[in-house]
Protein backbone atom coordinates (compact mmCIF):
# COMPACT_ATOMS: atom_id res chain seq x y z
CA UNK A 1 0.00 0.00 0.00
CA UNK A 2 1.42 3.29 -0.76
CA UNK A 3 1.55 5.95 1.68
CA UNK A 4 0.59 9.10 1.08
CA UNK A 5 2.37 12.41 1.97
CA UNK A 6 1.37 13.22 5.01
CA UNK A 7 2.61 9.84 6.24
CA UNK A 8 5.41 9.17 4.71
CA UNK A 9 6.51 12.93 6.57
CA UNK A 10 6.53 14.44 9.76
CA UNK A 11 4.49 17.79 10.10
CA UNK A 12 8.45 19.61 10.28
CA UNK A 13 9.66 17.61 7.39
CA UNK A 14 6.39 18.39 5.04
CA UNK A 15 6.54 22.32 6.47
CA UNK A 16 10.01 22.49 5.35
CA UNK A 17 9.34 20.45 2.12
CA UNK A 18 6.66 23.60 1.31
CA UNK A 19 9.01 26.19 2.32
CA UNK A 20 11.29 25.03 -0.40
CA UNK A 21 8.60 24.84 -2.83
CA UNK A 22 7.28 28.65 -1.52
CA UNK A 23 11.17 29.69 -2.13
CA UNK A 24 11.00 28.05 -5.47
CA UNK A 25 7.97 29.68 -6.94
CA UNK A 26 9.11 32.82 -5.19
CA UNK A 27 12.40 32.99 -7.10
CA UNK A 28 10.54 32.01 -10.40
CA UNK A 29 8.40 35.07 -10.31
CA UNK A 30 11.25 37.40 -9.79
CA UNK A 31 13.29 35.71 -12.67
CA UNK A 32 10.09 36.15 -14.81
CA UNK A 33 9.90 40.08 -13.59
CA UNK A 34 13.72 40.75 -13.90
CA UNK A 35 14.44 39.07 -17.44
CA UNK A 36 10.84 41.52 -18.10
CA UNK A 37 12.64 44.32 -16.88
CA UNK A 38 16.05 44.18 -18.47
CA UNK A 39 16.76 43.42 -21.91
CA UNK A 40 17.83 39.91 -22.96
CA UNK A 41 21.79 40.72 -24.32
CA UNK A 42 22.36 44.23 -22.11
CA UNK A 43 21.12 45.40 -18.78
CA UNK A 44 19.37 48.47 -20.09
CA UNK A 45 16.57 50.27 -18.30
CA UNK A 46 13.41 50.81 -20.37
CA UNK A 47 11.81 53.88 -19.82
CA UNK A 48 8.46 53.83 -17.81
CA UNK A 49 6.44 54.94 -21.11
CA UNK A 50 7.33 51.86 -22.94
CA UNK A 51 7.01 49.35 -20.21
CA UNK A 52 3.37 50.82 -19.59
CA UNK A 53 2.56 50.58 -23.04
CA UNK A 54 3.70 47.34 -23.03
CA UNK A 55 2.01 46.40 -19.79
CA UNK A 56 -1.88 48.01 -20.76
CA UNK A 57 -1.17 46.08 -24.38
CA UNK A 58 -0.52 42.75 -22.33
CA UNK A 59 -3.74 43.10 -20.82
CA UNK A 60 -6.06 44.28 -23.83
CA UNK A 61 -6.23 47.91 -22.72
CA UNK A 62 -5.52 49.22 -26.71
CA UNK A 63 -7.67 52.05 -26.31
CA UNK A 64 -5.92 53.06 -23.04
CA UNK A 65 -2.58 52.47 -24.19
CA UNK A 66 -3.39 54.59 -27.36
CA UNK A 67 -4.88 57.88 -25.14
CA UNK A 68 -1.64 57.72 -23.31
CA UNK A 69 0.85 57.16 -26.19
CA UNK A 70 -0.99 60.26 -28.46
CA UNK A 71 -0.98 62.81 -25.00
CA UNK A 72 -1.23 66.18 -26.06
CA UNK A 73 -2.38 65.66 -29.76
CA UNK A 74 -5.52 67.35 -29.01
CA UNK A 75 -6.25 66.22 -25.66
CA UNK A 76 -4.55 65.22 -22.20
CA UNK A 77 -4.76 61.71 -21.04
CA UNK A 78 -4.50 62.44 -17.36
CA UNK A 79 -2.55 59.50 -16.56
CA UNK A 80 -0.30 59.86 -13.63
CA UNK A 81 1.97 57.80 -15.54
CA UNK A 82 2.46 60.27 -18.21
CA UNK A 83 4.98 62.59 -17.18
CA UNK A 84 3.69 65.62 -18.66
CA UNK A 85 0.11 64.91 -16.50
CA UNK A 86 1.85 63.59 -13.09
CA UNK A 87 3.30 66.73 -13.05
CA UNK A 88 0.13 68.96 -14.14
CA UNK A 89 -2.07 66.76 -11.31
CA UNK A 90 0.52 67.81 -8.96
CA UNK A 91 0.48 71.29 -9.69
CA UNK A 92 -3.58 71.15 -9.73
CA UNK A 93 -3.11 70.11 -6.00
CA UNK A 94 -0.42 72.68 -5.17
CA UNK A 95 -2.19 75.37 -6.12
CA UNK A 96 -5.22 74.14 -4.26
CA UNK A 97 -3.39 74.45 -1.29
CA UNK A 98 -1.29 77.53 -2.06
CA UNK A 99 -5.38 79.18 -2.38
CA UNK A 100 -6.33 78.02 1.13
CA UNK A 101 -3.03 79.28 2.43
CA UNK A 102 -3.87 82.64 0.87
CA UNK A 103 -7.74 82.66 2.11
CA UNK A 104 -6.51 81.67 5.59
CA UNK A 105 -2.99 84.01 6.04
CA UNK A 106 -3.29 86.46 2.96
CA UNK A 107 -0.99 87.02 -0.04
CA UNK A 108 1.65 88.61 1.63
CA UNK A 109 1.90 85.89 4.52
CA UNK A 110 5.17 84.83 6.76
CA UNK A 111 6.18 81.95 5.42
CA UNK A 112 7.58 80.18 8.64
CA UNK A 113 4.43 81.25 10.51
CA UNK A 114 2.11 79.05 7.93
CA UNK A 115 4.40 76.36 7.67
CA UNK A 116 4.05 76.35 11.60
CA UNK A 117 0.49 76.06 11.37
CA UNK A 118 0.53 73.23 8.77
CA UNK A 119 0.83 69.43 9.25
CA UNK A 120 1.51 66.81 7.03
CA UNK A 121 -1.01 64.21 7.74
CA UNK A 122 -1.70 60.03 6.21
CA UNK A 123 -4.36 57.98 6.81
CA UNK A 124 -4.37 54.67 6.43
CA UNK A 125 -8.05 53.44 5.02
CA UNK A 126 -7.50 49.55 4.49
CA UNK A 127 -6.48 46.76 2.39
CA UNK A 128 -8.49 45.46 -0.25
CA UNK A 129 -8.32 42.81 -3.21
CA UNK A 130 -6.94 44.19 -6.05
CA UNK A 131 -9.80 45.00 -8.10
CA UNK A 132 -11.98 47.23 -9.06
CA UNK A 133 -15.03 46.58 -7.36
CA UNK A 134 -13.26 45.81 -4.23
CA UNK A 135 -11.36 49.44 -4.55
CA UNK A 136 -14.71 51.07 -4.82
CA UNK A 137 -16.15 49.88 -1.91
CA UNK A 138 -12.85 50.80 0.50
CA UNK A 139 -13.57 54.42 -1.01
CA UNK A 140 -16.88 54.50 -0.33
CA UNK A 141 -16.39 53.53 3.32
CA UNK A 142 -13.84 56.16 3.69
CA UNK A 143 -16.25 58.72 2.34
CA UNK A 144 -18.46 58.29 5.72
CA UNK A 145 -15.23 58.65 7.49
CA UNK A 146 -14.45 62.04 5.60
CA UNK A 147 -18.07 62.72 6.12
CA UNK A 148 -18.28 62.23 9.75
CA UNK A 149 -14.60 64.28 10.23
CA UNK A 150 -16.89 67.18 8.39
CA UNK A 151 -19.67 66.92 11.06
CA UNK A 152 -17.38 66.98 13.65
CA UNK A 153 -15.32 70.35 12.22
CA UNK A 154 -18.30 72.34 11.44
CA UNK A 155 -17.35 75.17 14.04
CA UNK A 156 -13.67 74.23 14.40
CA UNK A 157 -12.03 76.09 11.62
CA UNK A 158 -9.73 73.46 10.66
CA UNK A 159 -9.48 72.93 6.53
CA UNK A 160 -7.14 69.97 5.04
CA UNK A 161 -6.76 68.33 1.10
CA UNK A 162 -5.68 64.83 0.72
CA UNK A 163 -5.40 62.87 -2.58
CA UNK A 164 -5.38 59.45 -2.82
CA UNK A 165 -3.06 56.62 -2.99
CA UNK A 166 -3.21 53.10 -4.03
CA UNK A 167 -0.43 51.17 -3.59
CA UNK A 168 -0.01 47.65 -4.89
CA UNK A 169 1.37 44.95 -2.31
CA UNK A 170 2.53 41.60 -2.57
CA UNK A 171 2.22 40.54 1.08
CA UNK A 172 3.70 37.36 0.78
CA UNK A 173 6.78 38.64 -0.91
CA UNK A 174 6.64 41.65 1.60
CA UNK A 175 7.18 39.33 4.77
CA UNK A 176 10.21 38.04 3.63
CA UNK A 177 11.43 41.42 2.55
CA UNK A 178 14.01 43.70 4.02
CA UNK A 179 10.75 46.61 4.21
CA UNK A 180 10.43 48.45 7.02
CA UNK A 181 8.85 46.74 10.23
CA UNK A 182 6.78 49.07 11.02
CA UNK A 183 5.10 49.50 7.63
CA UNK A 184 4.99 45.65 7.86
CA UNK A 185 3.51 46.13 10.82
CA UNK A 186 0.78 48.29 10.21
CA UNK A 187 -0.43 46.39 7.03
CA UNK A 188 -0.28 42.78 9.21
CA UNK A 189 -3.10 44.66 11.34
CA UNK A 190 -5.33 45.78 8.49
CA UNK A 191 -5.29 42.71 6.51
CA UNK A 192 -6.33 40.98 9.64
CA UNK A 193 -9.31 43.78 9.57
CA UNK A 194 -9.83 42.64 5.99
CA UNK A 195 -9.95 39.30 6.65
CA UNK A 196 -12.12 39.23 9.90
CA UNK A 197 -14.94 41.46 7.84
CA UNK A 198 -14.22 39.02 4.94
CA UNK A 199 -12.90 41.00 2.56
CA UNK A 200 -10.35 39.13 1.87
CA UNK A 201 -9.31 35.67 1.91
CA UNK A 202 -6.48 33.63 3.61
CA UNK A 203 -5.25 32.93 -0.43
CA UNK A 204 -5.45 37.33 -1.04
CA UNK A 205 -1.71 37.65 -0.98
CA UNK A 206 -2.21 40.42 -3.92
CA UNK A 207 -3.73 43.34 -2.68
CA UNK A 208 -4.18 47.22 -2.75
CA UNK A 209 -3.03 49.33 0.28
CA UNK A 210 -5.49 52.81 -0.09
CA UNK A 211 -4.28 55.82 2.15
CA UNK A 212 -3.96 59.31 1.43
CA UNK A 213 -1.30 61.44 2.24
CA UNK A 214 -2.38 65.67 2.94
CA UNK A 215 -1.78 68.65 4.70
CA UNK A 216 -3.77 70.16 7.25
CA UNK A 217 -4.42 73.86 8.87
CA UNK A 218 -4.54 72.41 12.47
CA UNK A 219 -3.17 71.61 15.60
CA UNK A 220 -2.51 67.71 16.22
CA UNK A 221 -4.76 68.06 19.18
CA UNK A 222 -7.53 69.76 16.74
CA UNK A 223 -6.94 66.18 14.44
CA UNK A 224 -7.39 64.01 17.45
CA UNK A 225 -10.56 65.80 18.72
CA UNK A 226 -11.87 65.72 15.05
CA UNK A 227 -10.78 61.80 14.07
CA UNK A 228 -11.44 59.92 17.02
CA UNK A 229 -11.04 56.47 16.62
CA UNK A 230 -12.14 56.91 12.95
CA UNK A 231 -9.16 55.36 11.41
CA UNK A 232 -8.20 52.81 14.02
CA UNK A 233 -8.18 49.00 12.70
CA UNK A 234 -10.74 46.13 14.47
CA UNK A 235 -10.19 42.73 13.74
CA UNK A 236 -10.47 39.33 15.86
CA UNK A 237 -7.74 37.28 17.50
CA UNK A 238 -7.40 34.35 19.10
CA UNK A 239 -6.21 34.70 23.07
CA UNK A 240 -5.69 31.87 25.35
CA UNK A 241 -7.59 29.70 23.13
CA UNK A 242 -10.54 31.91 23.24
CA UNK A 243 -11.51 34.58 20.12
CA UNK A 244 -11.61 38.30 21.33
CA UNK A 245 -12.53 41.20 19.04
CA UNK A 246 -9.81 44.08 18.93
CA UNK A 247 -9.96 47.83 18.18
CA UNK A 248 -6.69 49.60 18.41
CA UNK A 249 -4.99 52.76 16.68
CA UNK A 250 -2.52 51.56 13.20
CA UNK A 251 1.14 50.85 14.66
CA UNK A 252 3.43 53.31 15.25
CA UNK A 253 0.38 56.13 14.19
CA UNK A 254 -1.26 59.07 16.83
CA UNK A 255 -3.90 58.27 18.95
CA UNK A 256 -6.48 58.82 15.92
CA UNK A 257 -4.70 56.07 14.53
CA UNK A 258 -3.69 58.74 11.45
CA UNK A 259 0.47 59.60 10.87
CA UNK A 260 0.73 62.81 12.10
CA UNK A 261 4.38 65.22 10.67
CA UNK A 262 5.31 68.75 11.21
CA UNK A 263 6.33 70.47 8.20
CA UNK A 264 10.48 69.92 7.98
CA UNK A 265 12.09 73.08 9.77
CA UNK A 266 14.94 73.06 7.28
CA UNK A 267 12.85 73.17 4.22
CA UNK A 268 10.82 76.68 2.50
CA UNK A 269 6.94 76.38 2.75
CA UNK A 270 7.26 75.86 -0.95
CA UNK A 271 9.54 72.54 -1.03
CA UNK A 272 7.42 71.43 1.75
CA UNK A 273 4.15 71.57 -0.22
CA UNK A 274 5.24 70.58 -3.42
CA UNK A 275 6.81 67.14 -2.25
CA UNK A 276 3.81 66.50 0.01
CA UNK A 277 1.32 67.45 -3.49
CA UNK A 278 3.79 65.31 -5.62
CA UNK A 279 3.52 62.17 -3.16
CA UNK A 280 1.06 60.24 -4.20
CA UNK A 281 0.57 61.02 -8.16
CA UNK A 282 3.90 58.48 -7.83
CA UNK A 283 4.31 56.38 -11.79
CA UNK A 284 4.87 53.28 -9.85
CA UNK A 285 6.54 50.60 -11.39
CA UNK A 286 8.36 49.46 -8.45
CA UNK A 287 6.39 47.74 -5.19
CA UNK A 288 8.05 49.61 -2.27
CA UNK A 289 9.62 46.16 -0.66
CA UNK A 290 12.62 43.89 -1.66
CA UNK A 291 12.86 40.20 -1.28
CA UNK A 292 15.48 38.63 -3.37
CA UNK A 293 18.64 40.53 -4.02
CA UNK A 294 20.36 44.09 -4.31
CA UNK A 295 19.86 44.98 -8.32
CA UNK A 296 16.59 46.52 -7.61
CA UNK A 297 17.58 49.56 -5.50
CA UNK A 298 13.67 50.97 -5.57
CA UNK A 299 12.54 47.98 -4.98
CA UNK A 300 10.92 44.94 -7.20
CA UNK A 301 9.75 45.22 -10.13
CA UNK A 302 5.57 44.74 -10.66
CA UNK A 303 5.35 42.23 -13.56
CA UNK A 304 3.94 43.24 -16.75
CA UNK A 305 -0.14 42.34 -16.20
CA UNK A 306 -0.44 43.39 -12.91
CA UNK A 307 1.25 47.42 -13.99
CA UNK A 308 -1.44 47.34 -16.42
CA UNK A 309 -4.12 46.53 -13.98
CA UNK A 310 -2.60 49.05 -12.05
CA UNK A 311 -2.64 51.39 -14.71
CA UNK A 312 -6.18 50.91 -16.06
CA UNK A 313 -7.32 51.08 -12.39
CA UNK A 314 -6.18 54.39 -11.70
CA UNK A 315 -7.81 55.75 -14.94
CA UNK A 316 -11.20 53.93 -13.75
CA UNK A 317 -11.16 54.98 -10.77
CA UNK A 318 -9.56 58.92 -10.94
CA UNK A 319 -12.32 61.29 -12.70
CA UNK A 320 -11.89 63.86 -15.04
CA UNK A 321 -9.12 66.13 -13.96
CA UNK A 322 -8.32 63.32 -10.85
CA UNK A 323 -11.54 64.81 -8.70
CA UNK A 324 -12.08 61.41 -7.16
CA UNK A 325 -8.71 61.17 -5.49
CA UNK A 326 -9.37 64.31 -3.39
CA UNK A 327 -11.10 64.48 -0.32
CA UNK A 328 -11.11 67.89 1.27
CA UNK A 329 -12.48 69.57 4.66
CA UNK A 330 -13.21 73.08 5.67
CA UNK A 331 -12.60 74.02 1.88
Amino acid sequence: MVKTFKEQFSDDERRASFERIKEALLEESYKTRKSEFYSDLAEEYKFIKDRVQKALLSIGCNDLADKIENCGRGKKCQSIWCESCRNNAAETYKNKVKKQIVAKYGSDHDEKFVSDNLLHVTGHCEVCRFDIDSLGQAIERDKIRWRKMRERNASSGIWGIATYEFELIDFEFMLRSNEDEKKQAALAQMIKQARTQGSLSQDDSHVLWVHWHGIFCATKDQIERMVGDLYHVEYDTVKNGETISVKERVKKTAESGLFVQEFHKSKSLEKNITGITSYNFKNAVRYKHTFAGSDYKGGEEIDRQDLGRLVKLYSDVQGSNWRSLYREIGV
